[in-house]
């Protein structure tokens, strides 16, 4: 089972275990990637494993617009962390 955390990320922090981040608004949101998105969240992993295992998930749910269905706001869509974690804590299991 994976053990991870989301959570808004905010510039400048420094993150020392494995992470990925997910742009959080427009309509690439969940966007994976290594690098930080100004507006993004980051996804916090015990093992690099999992983290790379949730990329690939995060990547292909991402282009097949999964996330379309669930963006909220009409000038900016954006995703909200409740959403966001609802698929990834059912594929933990």
């Amino acid at each position: 089972m994976q053990n991870f955390i989301i959570k808004t990320h905010r510039v400048g922090t420094i993150y020392s275990k494995p992470h990925l981040f997910l742009l959080n608004k427009g309509m690439n949101s969940g966007k994976p990637q290594k690098e930080p998105f100004t507006n993004s969240f980051v996804v916090i992993f015990d093992l690099e494993q999992d983290c790379e295992n949730l990329y690939f998930v995060a990547y292909s749910l991402w282009q097949t617009k999964f996330w379309h269905q669930h963006l909220v706001g009409s000038v900016i869509p954006f995703l909200i962390v409740a959403t966001l974690l609802t698929p990834f804590v059912f594929l933990s299991f």
